[in-house]
């Protein structure tokens, strides 16, 4: 079996998951929700219509509700992607079949990968759509006005794609990461909590890069998302290959 059937096989399980894909379509509705609450919110507001300050609450509960809703669905979908071998006991059958292992993680983390980024975007692109189409404007210059005041960082024209590809990169860490300590524990569902304790020590070791350079980048917010980017990547390729060495050398 060479790699292109391994990772067509990867995808067409993964999109095979129903409880999953139902998990995620609730997930992109209820966010499709919540954006329209808010939407409808500011209009009222706008209008000086006294009604919205009764559904404020409502909406402000719904939106952290949905957003710890999501991030739980970030940890546990790839959690659920690189364990399932384990757990059902087949990744020893994979390798006797003579699939090399290098091959399969290279195969699992990228099936994974794409596969967790097409959820998220699903999640998120509806309420995207529409926020944009109402108050994208307003919101940049929202943004413009607060982040300085929170960071003491200015904004610059590249400070948008810096920060989205260091989203990205972060997001593609997370799960090489995760995928280490999965196989370190053999797809038990502590790997969780041993992947966000190492994700803290990477978050932890480029906020000190950050401090450190802070007074040679000072007022630069896409410095910040830079230093991030090389932080995440240099943990990926760290994570990356203790995981393929530990891999190699299981006892399956």
């Amino acid at each position: 079996m060479n790699i292109s059937n391994i990772f067509k096989m990867e995808f067409y399980r993964n999109f095979r998951d129903r409880a999953y894909l139902m998990v995620t379509g609730i997930l992109a509705l209820l966010s499709l929700l919540v954006c329209g609450i808010w939407v409808y919110l500011i209009q009222t507001y706008q209008n000086h219509d006294d009604s919205a300050k009764y559904i404020f609450g409502i909406a402000l509960f719904l939106t952290v509700t949905i957003m710890a809703a999501i991030w739980v669905f970030t940890v546990i979908y790839p959690y659920h992607l690189l364990s399932v071998d384990y757990n059902n006991k087949v990744l020893a059958l994979v390798a006797a079949s003579g699939v090399k292992r290098r091959s399969y993680y290279l195969v699992k983390v990228l099936a994974t990968i794409l596969t967790s980024l097409l959820a998220y975007l699903v999640i998120m692109i509806l309420p995207m759509i529409l926020f944009y189409a109402f108050y994208f404007d307003r919101f940049l210059k929202v943004a413009n006005a607060t982040l300085p005041l929170i960071t003491g960082q200015a904004l610059s024209g590249q400070s948008v794609g810096f920060w989205l590809t260091s989203v990205v990169v972060t997001a593609v860490t997370n799960i090489v990461v995760l995928y280490f300590a999965v196989i370190l524990l053999r797809g038990r569902f502590l790997a969780i909590f041993l992947a966000f304790a190492f994700n803290m020590g990477i978050g932890l070791f480029s906020s000190i890069v950050r401090a450190s350079l802070s007074g040679v980048t000072a007022g630069q917010a896409d410095a910040a998302a830079v230093v991030t980017i090389v932080v995440s990547v240099l943990a990926l390729l760290l994570f990356g290959f203790l995981g393929l060495n530990k891999l190699s050398k299981q006892d399956l």
